[in-house]
């Protein structure tokens, strides 16, 4: 636990001076981004997967064998998606369906032996926030999905069948609003760009506000077109202007590069009042039935601000009250506290830091006794990059898990083992590149 605690110290402490020390905005800058306003835009896309495979295998001696399988797979999908500042929702549905025969023939040994699998998987999520005012809105959001699986069996008297339905959703309303302002993040990315080739050139407000709502279409003409860059640079020449008509090749290479680079930015705060709802249905092979179903409140708090073109902080907590309704659990009810704290130090597109604290507390009753579970929870993503010299990356991720005296001493905790008392895990991914060579 030390451990964690003075590596998330040492994490705090370095954010924030580079949080006050990095380049900030220019001027109106901040304004662009506060003022920044979602374009009414979305697309559909609906696909149809097809898949076949065949194998046959004869061997031939004084007997003969033969091996043969098949199998059929169809996956029909279907996606929309739709943001504005009055409405935003994603809708995703499709099914999944596979069919298998396979067969093995043996004369020596009088062995015929035949196996079917029927496989059926629909699923439906989905997200919707509808703003009745500026800042209040109702959300909504269901994962819903249904599995077969059958097996029919030679060598089996009986089919196995095995039925499941997992289903979640959220209902609540809120207060606030997050927008993603990665947009406008690029556009004044691509001012960066157009200024450093040294021709005295600049983007307007005008045009990076233009530019912005052009980048947030950037996925319908990914999901859309196959060429989908030749489409989209297309509508974006009028907004630049004839002074970037005289641009060279390479030039106009490296600004249509922004596009490469990782952006992912928020901008706001949000608080949610809603329900949660659980449920897990199962019947398996032997006809037993499982059901688990959870009702509860819960209160979800986001919040992210820009600091300045380089560095986000962000905040998430949920607060939670979960009741068991169903008797095929053994626990009756849990308190749920949640807390994340996020941090992404971004300079152009040479080094990102992200790094995310998180803590979450449950207290659970159970018939008898009840207790409490902590965990801790430090994320730390570093990539750093100099062009054509050098590519560095480290990924570090520790976890400690504490469990009540109570909880370990009556073995009712379920994850990991019944009588855990602490977990400490840690884990760290690195590597690098280091380039050289010469053109001759």
């Amino acid at each position: 636990m030390k451990k964690t605690i003075f590596i998330a110290f040492i994490m705090f402490i370095i954010s924030s001076v580079f949080c006050w020390n990095s380049v900030g905005f220019k001027i109106n800058d901040y304004d662009l981004i506060k003022k920044y306003q979602l374009p009414a835009w979305g697309y559909s896309l609906g696909d149809i997967d097809f898949s076949g495979r065949g194998y046959y295998h004869r061997s031939d001696t004084d007997y003969k064998r033969v091996s043969e399988d098949y199998s059929v797979s169809l996956s029909p999908g279907f996606l929309r998606s739709f943001e504005s500042e009055k409405i935003k929702y994603l809708l995703n549905a499709g099914i999944n369906t596979y069919m298998e025969y396979s067969e093995y023939q043996n004369e020596e040994d009088e062995y015929n032996y035949i196996r079917r699998i029927y496989n059926l998987l629909p699923r439906i999520n989905g997200n919707c926030n509808y703003y009745i005012k500026y800042n209040l809105f109702m959300n909504f959001s269901l994962d819903s999905r249904f599995n077969y699986y059958e097996v029919n069996d030679s060598q089996d008297s009986q089919d196995r069948i095995d039925r499941q339905i997992n289903t979640t959703s959220f209902w609540g309303i809120g207060i606030g609003k997050i927008r993603e302002v990665s947009p406008i993040f690029r556009a004044l990315r691509l001012r960066e760009r157009v200024e450093a080739l040294n021709r005295q050139m600049t983007l307007t407000e005008s045009q990076i506000t233009k530019l912005a709502d052009k980048f947030a279409l950037y996925p319908q003409y990914a999901n859309i077109y196959d060429r989908y860059e030749k489409y989209f640079w297309k509508e974006i020449s009028p907004i630049l202007g004839s002074d970037f008509e005289n641009l060279s090749l390479s030039e106009n290479l490296y600004l249509t590069e922004v596009m490469q680079e990782y952006i992912k930015r928020y901008q706001g705060n949000e608080i949610l009042f809603g329900v949660n709802f659980w449920q897990d249905y199962e019947i398996d092979r032997t006809d037993d039935k499982i059901r688990k179903l959870y009702l509860g409140p819960s209160i979800i708090l986001n919040y992210y601000n820009n600091i300045n073109l380089k560095y986000q902080f962000g905040l998430f907590s949920e607060v939670s009250y979960l009741k068991y309704l169903t008797d095929d659990s053994n626990e009756d009810s849990k308190f749920i506290f949640d807390v994340t704290n996020s941090h992404l130090f971004d300079i152009t597109d040479r080094i990102r830091w992200d790094s995310r604290i998180g803590l979450e507390y449950n207290y659970i009753w159970y018939e008898n006794i009840d207790g409490y579970t902590i965990r801790a929870t430090l994320t730390s993503i570093v990539d750093f990059f100099i062009e054509n010299n050098l590519s560095l990356y480290c990924q570090l991720k520790s976890e400690l898990t504490h469990v009540d005296k109570d909880l370990y001493e009556n073995n009712t905790y379920d994850d990991y083992y019944s009588d855990l008392k602490r977990d400490e895990r840690m884990s760290i991914y690195f590597g690098g590149r280091y380039y050289f060579g010469s053109m001759f």
